[in-house]
Parts: structure tokens; sequence; C-alpha cells
């Protein structure tokens, strides 16, 4: 009960008293609950219980209290308890399960996964209203009930509803359309299928029609709708989600057709299905084709021109090609309408005389539609007039040159059939300058030629044009040399030709002239062997230039044309020479100098290391290279500005003459000195260390200086230890020291002989506490007290700071009779303590004063 109560002095007595009234009174309980649980288990006591009051019997408190809250009073804890926790279904309680069937189908069988449960109070016994495979109404909300009861007789709840829907569809009527243009298909779009649903609640046929009456009034819903009311989004992409207007679970209609899809000719069956069932209904999309075949490239008209002892002409076209939208057979037939005799067929081949001859050809499809595609042939007399024979020059670097003429004379013949003397007069009129031809600057002549292979002619007398073919057009390129050139109409043998003479004037090229060369050798005294690229000769008339070759040295030299040479020091010059077929030159000339040379390097150079450093940072000049003044490539071991270490450093330098396999080399030294003493950080302070009688010693512990230098190099440190009186001390930072002043020295020195010093002072001192005298004073008047005063006291040999600490303070209250007085001084960093004391004596008035003065005396006197 001690320790209780110092546990809980707060409280200790409220609980005790409770604990008494509880006994009292008669309460029974295992364990007493010492304060209240409110929040768990009381300081010192595990467990998570929480009471509402302050005792209770263990029954009405947490189940597991007994076991993790109870006090040292209370009996062995009770463990045996009854299971009251129901059982667990471990395969969960299936969710609501819905089917659809078709309206005519009045029930069907629904399964669902068996159920399981685990509990630690076996055997378990089961209760259900339905099991899986039970035969559920179509139109019916049915509830299945699962009960599991254990031993200890805790039972367990699963419940589920079975809603099977009769659905019925409703498809729209058939469709027809007409293809897209050129296309044998085309997009159809309809009205989503009606989707009814039979009411959910089990109603008899006339309820379930009454339904039926309902939703045909337009309440049924499916995406499409224009209703707002409508949820019409649809994220499945592979069917149609339909909304009840009963509220009940939405379903999902399937088809592999969708509005909007593309159709062929012909007719297609658009079949829809209630995903995961058989109801179905189906319409047809059927598509007709109004739409003619088409006759591509149907020949252009055309008009063949022949010599006037020609009488007939052998022409061929390609026959048009015929296609229908539908992609079916397509029927051809085909005429040749001619004005005089003609020889001519389907396939594109025909006898034409002079005049004028219609083909046709009739496409139909297999609906009845036509296309007709016609063209005429027209066969014409031609004669041409060349212009005469042209000479020019080639372009500047090159060996061709563009000429340009006035394009042939065409004359016509009448395409009436007339005899020599008619035509004779044509030719006649057409000499007075009345013919036409591209080229003409005549304002009246259509002179576009879109055709990039001949010359279009239009004839004086309002006739059919033709075509000139030649492989030469004006403003054409020509080689060096005579070409021919000659025109022809097109389709005929009618010909008539000129030559285009082009000449060359111009001298041939020595390309990449090898440039002046400088070559560098390190004795004047060697020679060297230089390899260079000839220049590549060309001539803008593209045929073989003849190349010579001349070496000039004002010293003996070994060089060829082919580009190799061995030069002694001096200066040589190489000269190429071109001449083409013509006759035209051109020369080629470039230098080549070898000179002796030399790589100096600057004077050695030294240089301080930067303060606090190990190292500086050293420029100088780069190398003069003598007998030289081309470009140059240094390099070096180091560069100018590099930081360098405490010490003496080569710096090579080099020029390499690549080209010439020639490297130059030279050296010099940097040489960087240390003048910067070590450092030693942290040099300990003078220290007085206090003793309390001069024949003592004191032991005393420093830390060492660090030393360091800024070469980063071992830093050389000696000791000594001067002492008036024997000492005893090392470097480490222990030492052992007489009353006195000792004088303490570190000293060090760098591997540069640069020098530093630390220097302290240990001086041990003799040091007395010395109180004030003992001293008297009488009470105050009426009183049997006084307050009181006293001096601090002296500490001899001491001059540093103090911590006096003492059992009375000055002017304290003190009442009569004697009091004693002790003072100390604490040095804690030394351990040493002194003390001194003194008596006050408070006298009262009169006899009392002497009596107790007497009585001073004789305990300070006598008996101190």
């Amino acid at each position: 009960m001690d320790a209780m109560f110092n546990k809980r002095s707060g409280r200790s007595f409220s609980a005790a008293f409770v604990i008494l009234a509880f006994v009292a009174f008669g309460c029974k309980f295992q364990v007493a609950v010492l304060g209240s649980c409110l929040s768990g288990c009381d300081s010192g006591y595990h467990g998570s219980c929480v009471c509402d009051n302050l005792c209770m019997v263990l029954d009405d408190c947490c189940a597991d209290y007994f076991n993790l809250c109870y006090a040292a009073v209370t009996t062995t804890p009770h463990t045996n308890f009854a299971d009251s926790n129901p059982p667990t279904f471990t395969t969960g309680c299936p969710g609501n399960i819905t089917r659809l069937v078709a309206m005519d189908i009045e029930s069907i069988p629904v399964s669902w996964p068996e159920l399981n449960a685990s509990d630690p109070s076996l055997p378990l016994l089961w209760n259900s209203s339905h099991q899986p495979g039970h035969m559920f109404q179509t139109g019916e909300v049915s509830m299945v009930t699962y009960i599991v009861t254990d031993n200890e007789g805790n039972s367990a709840h699963c419940d589920f509803t079975v809603t099977v829907t009769g659905v019925e569809l409703r498809c729209p009527a058939n469709i027809t359309a007409a293809t897209d243009p050129g296309s044998n298909t085309t997009s159809v779009s309809w009205a989503q299928p009606q989707v009814i649903f039979s009411s959910p609640h089990g109603q008899d046929t006339s309820a379930m029609r009454a339904h039926l009456d309902h939703v045909s009034s337009g309440d049924y819903y499916f995406i499409g709708s224009d209703d707002d009311d409508v949820n019409d989004d649809d994220d499945s992409g592979s069917g149609v989600l339909y909304f009840r207007d009963d509220g009940g679970t939405p379903i999902r209609l399937l088809s592999e057709n969708h509005p909007g899809e593309f159709f062929s000719i012909g007719s297609t069956p658009v079949f829809y299905r209630v995903e995961g069932t058989e109801i179905e209904c189906d319409f047809v999309v059927i598509v007709e084709d109004n739409e003619p075949p088409k006759l591509y490239e149907c020949p252009a008209d055309v008009t063949i021109p022949v010599s006037s002892s020609v009488n007939q002409v052998r022409h061929r076209w390609t026959p048009p090609m015929a296609s229908d939208n539908s992609g079916r057979q397509v029927d051809v037939t085909f005429s040749c309408l001619a004005a005089t005799a003609g020889d001519c067929d389907r396939a594109g081949n025909g006898t034409f005389s002079v005049g004028e001859f219609t083909m046709m050809y009739r496409a139909e499809d297999a609906s009845g539609n036509e296309d007709v595609c016609t063209f005429t042939v027209t066969v014409t007399g031609v004669e041409l007039r060349c212009p005469a024979n042209i000479t020019a020059a080639t372009d500047p670097g090159s060996n061709t040159t563009s000429v340009s003429w006035a394009h042939p004379q065409v004359i016509f013949s009448s395409p009436h059939g007339q005899d020599t003397s008619a035509m004779r007069a044509h030719l006649n009129h057409v000499s007075s300058g009345d013919y036409y031809f591209i080229g003409s600057d005549d304002d009246d002549v259509n002179d576009d030629d879109d055709s990039g292979s001949g010359v279009l002619y239009f004839r004086d007398d309002g006739g059919t044009p033709i075509r000139l073919l030649s492989e030469n057009h004006p403003g054409e390129f020509f080689s060096i040399g005579s070409t021919p050139v000659v025109y022809r109409v097109e389709g005929t043998a009618i010909e008539c030709d000129f030559f285009v003479i082009v000449e060359d004037n111009e001298p041939p090229k020595l390309y990449e002239c090898p440039a002046v060369v400088t070559i560098p050798v390190s004795s004047s005294a060697n020679q060297v062997r230089h390899r260079w690229t000839p220049p590549m000769a060309s001539d803008n008339s593209g045929r073989q230039v003849d190349v010579t070759f001349s070496c000039l040295a004002a010293t003996a030299s070994d060089c060829d044309r082919a580009g190799n040479g061995t030069f002694s020091v001096g200066e040589f010059t190489m000269m190429y020479r071109a001449e083409d077929a013509s006759g035209n030159e051109d020369v080629c000339t470039f230098t080549v100098t070898v000179t002796a040379v030399k790589l100096v390097c600057p004077a050695n150079v030294s240089a301080l290391a930067s303060p606090g450093l190990k190292s500086t940072s050293v420029g100088w000049s780069e190398p003069d290279l003598t007998g030289w003044d081309g470009p140059t490539n240094f390099t070096s071991s180091s560069n100018p500005g590099v930081e360098l270490l405490i010490g003496t450093h080569r710096v090579d330098f080099q020029q390499y003459f690549e080209a010439y396999n020639l490297n130059l080399e030279c050296s010099f030294f940097v040489v960087v000195l240390d003048n910067e003493p070590p450092q030693l950080d942290d040099c300990p302070a003078d220290v007085i260390i206090p003793v309390s009688s001069s024949a003592n010693q004191v032991h005393h512990r420093w830390t060492p200086p660090m030393a360091s230098d800024n070469s980063a190099r071992e830093v050389d440190v000696t000791f000594s230890c001067s002492a008036a009186t024997a000492s005893d001390c090392n470097q480490a930072g222990i030492g052992t020291f007489s009353v006195g002043v000792s004088t303490i020295t570190y000293k060090a020195e760098d591997a540069s002989g640069n020098k530093n010093g630390c220097t302290f002072t240990v001086t041990v001192k003799a040091v007395e506490f010395v109180c004030p005298a003992n001293h008297s004073v009488i009470a105050s008047p009426g009183l049997n007290s006084t307050s009181v005063s006293w001096s601090e006291p002296d500490l001899t040999g001491w001059d540093g700071p103090t911590n006096f600490t003492s059992t009375s303070n000055p002017g304290v209250e003190l009442l009569i009779g004697t009091h004693r007085v002790d003072f100390q001084q604490y040095f804690e960093a030394y351990n040493l303590n002194l003390e001194c004391s003194f008596f006050v004596v408070v006298l009262g008035e009169t006899f009392e004063v002497f009596e107790d003065l007497a009585k001073i005396v004789q305990r300070v006197c006598f008996n101190p």
C-alpha cells in the first residue's frame, strides 16, 4: 500500500476509499482496478482496455483487461471464454443476379458459386431458401437467403436477389438506298431497335401487356434517342446500351452492323441480339445501282497528215477502258462511220483515206445504264521547209551551247480531196505569208505547246492542226561538232533537216595547282623528300588534254611530273602546261622552298609558392622557331599559367611538322620555391594553477598545437620545457609542475628550412584562504536578533577569478547567540577545495549579555 500511495499520490486516498466502499457493499470482483481506465491501462500496465468505472467486475470490463491491466493485489488472470463471434463466409456473399430471357419463356434455372464459411466452433449448420440451379419465374425478383450457425449458436446471414426479366426486340423496317456516286456502296443509317422489358415484379399476362402498351407510347429508352432524359453514353464500342423505363438493370445489344455503315449493291440482312441471350430481331438493307458505267480515256480527235502522193494511212489508237461502280462486267460495242472507204475495228486498228471518220464505243452495265465515247480521225496532206545550217561557239567552261532557230514552215493541202491544180493554188496562197506555226509573232497564232515532244501547227484554212516531232528543239544544248536536226510530221514519213555546228575556242583548265610550300629541316646540310598532288587537267570539250612538266632549281634536285622530289635548302619552281585538241593552253606554276629551322626554349624560371598554398601559377613565353615564319603547332608537357607544386619541374616543348615527319624539341626548368614558415595552430594559452601548499606539485594536461605547412609535406616538430623548479613535462601534452613558472616551447620546421614556434607558460601558485576575524554585535533594541554584515575572505597568492560560497551571506538577520559562518573556494579544473570559518556573536541587553559573553568566551577560547 505504501508503494501504491507513492505511485498514485494524487488520487491514492480517493482510490482507497472507493475500494473500501466496494468491499463494504459486497462488490464481487477478481481484479481491483486502481484508478480510472478511461484512457486505457494505467502507467506501468499494458493493454488497450477502456472501462467506464473506477472499479468493475471483470465481466463488465472489456474482454482482455484482466489479462493486461491488473494490480499487485489481484488474483491469477482468468483465461477461459465462450465463442461469441459468428462464422465468416470465406467465399464472400454473391452479389445480386440479373438474367434476361425472351418474353415467351416462363422460367429459367439460375446458378451461383457454392458458399463456404469458417468458425472455431464446429460443426456448422447450414440453411438456405434456394440452391444453385433453382428455376426462377420470368418477371420476378426472388430473395435468396443463406444462414450458417456454429456450435455456440452464433449465426451469419448472406442475402442476395435473383431477377429474371423478359425482353422483346423490335427492329426497324427494311431500308432501300442508292449507291454513292462512283461507288458500289453507300452509307445506310437507321434507328436502333426498340427494346421492351417485362415487369420485374411478377405481374400476370394482362399486367405485362399493359406494360408493353405503356412503352409503345414512347417511354422506352435506348442509345440514339433525342429525349434529354435518356442516358446515351456508350463506351463499349461493341454494342448498344439500353436503359429500362422501369429503372431496371440496363442491357447491351450486339450486332455485326451499325448505323452509318457502308453496304454493297444487293440485299443485306441486319441482325440484333441481346448480349448473353438468344433474343434477336432482323431487317434487310437493299442497295440499288442507278449510275451509268464509265468509258475512260476516250481517244481524242486526230488529224493524220500524209504526202500528196499517198492515198491511205494506217492509224492505231488505244480503245477506251470501261468500268462500272458496281464492279461487274460491262458490255462494250463499236461502230465506224466514214465519208469515204475505210477499214477500222474495235481493237484500235484502221486504214484511212483522205477525209474524216467518226468512231463510237458504247458501254452498258448490268442495270441497263449506258455511256458513249466518240472521236474523229481526219487525213490531210502536209509539206515541210526547214531553216538553213547554224554555226555557234561553246559556252564558257562547257563543251556545249544553247542553239535556237525558227521552226520549219508547214503547208497544208485542202482536206477535201482537191486535184493538183487546186493544191498548187493553195501552196501559192500560203507562200504569200499566210501559213502559221509555233514561234510566229503573229498575235492571231495559238502558240501554246503542252506536249513537250513536238510542235503543234494550225492550218491557214481552219482545218485540224498537226504535230511536228523532232529529237531536238530550239534552245537545246549542242556539243562540239556537227549535229543533224530532223523534223517529222507525227504519224507520217514527211520530214526535213538542217545542221547545227558547234566550235571550241576555250583553253583547257589545270585544277588544284599545288600551293607554294616551305619545308623545314633541322640542318642546312640536309635534303628533304617532298610529294605533291599533280594538278588535274580538264577541257570543256571533254576530250584528252596533253600535259607537260618542268622543274627549275637553284641547286641540284630530283623531281618529276608524278609529284615526287628530293630538295636541298633553297627554292625550286615547278611548271605544268596543258594543251587541248584545239590548240588552247593553260599553265600551273608553284614553288618548293627548303629552310633550316631550330626550336629555342625560354630560360629557366623560378617562382614563389602562393601564400598559404603548396603551389603557384607560373607563366612563360613560347619557344622561338628560328628560320620559320609559317604556322606552328607547339605542344608542351605543361602550359603557361599551370599550377605547379613546390619543387623543380621540367617543361618540354615540341614542334612537329607532320607532313615531313620532323620533330623539334627543347626543354627548360621551373623552380617553385617555398619561403613560408609552417603553421602551429591552437597554441595552448598561458595557464595559472593554484595549489594549497608551496610544497605541493600539480598534474596538468594540454592539447599540443597542430603543425601544418603550405607545402603539405612533413613538418619536423621539437619540444622543450624549462622550469624554475623541478618539473616533468613532455611533447604529448602531459606535465607535473611545482610552484613557479614553467615555459613550454614547440618549434616547427618544414622541408625548406622555414621555421615557426609556439610558447606558453604554466604557473603554479600556492594560495591560502583566510576568513575575516570573529566579531560580535548587540541585538536590535527590543528584539532578539539583528542584521549582521562582514567582509569576504582573502585568497592570498591568487589574483584570478573566485567563486566563493558560504553558509550565510552578509546582511543576514541572526538571533541572539553564537553563529558559525563557513566559506569555500572551489577550483573545479584542479579539484582543489579551500575552506575557512569565523564566528558571529549576537549579544542581548544587560545581564544576559555578560552571561552569554562568558559562555561564548568559554566555547571559543577553550572549546573551539
